[in-house]
């Protein structure tokens, strides 16, 4: 079901007339007005649509594991981590991010014993953007000159 969502929110962004608005005003906002586009808008539908797809995300979290008050603690600390692997504004980095921090992760914790593999995970993301500041896919976006 994951997967679907991912899926889709990847073909949406890519191929929809609104998803490539949304990545126009996230390029440049500033040209994105120039253009024609009403960013406000699309700030308004922007928000939509990532609530809707935190809140699929929280019942599929909520339905796939137990939780308590400070699961959402390990859930973003977790997905940060992914994010920031994969490289921040990048769908496929995210995806990427993910299942590389998911793999050390689940190896940290299968082979270190207590709470010291969850330590492993988090290093090894402290190392990777050592090396890595930007992420696997950094979005491409160049920097903006004052």
């Amino acid at each position: 079901c994951s997967l679907f969502f991912i899926l889709t929110t990847f073909l949406f962004l890519r191929r929809s007339r609104i998803g490539k608005i949304m990545r126009a005003v996230g390029n440049d906002e500033t040209v994105a007005r120039v253009s024609g586009i009403d960013v406000a808008r699309i700030r308004g539908v922007t928000f939509l649509i990532a609530s809707l797809l935190g809140g699929v995300a929280g019942i599929l979290y909520a339905t796939s594991f137990s939780f308590s008050a400070f699961s959402g603690v390990d859930i973003t600390l977790q997905s940060s981590a992914a994010a920031f692997i994969g490289g921040l504004g990048s769908l496929p980095g995210a995806f990427i991010g993910s299942l590389i921090f998911a793999i050390v992760s689940g190896l940290g914790t299968s082979f270190i014993p207590g709470g010291y593999g969850v330590l492993l995970s988090f290093a090894f993301v402290f190392v990777f953007l050592i090396i890595f500041p930007r992420g696997i896919f950094s979005g491409k976006h160049p920097e903006k000159e004052l």
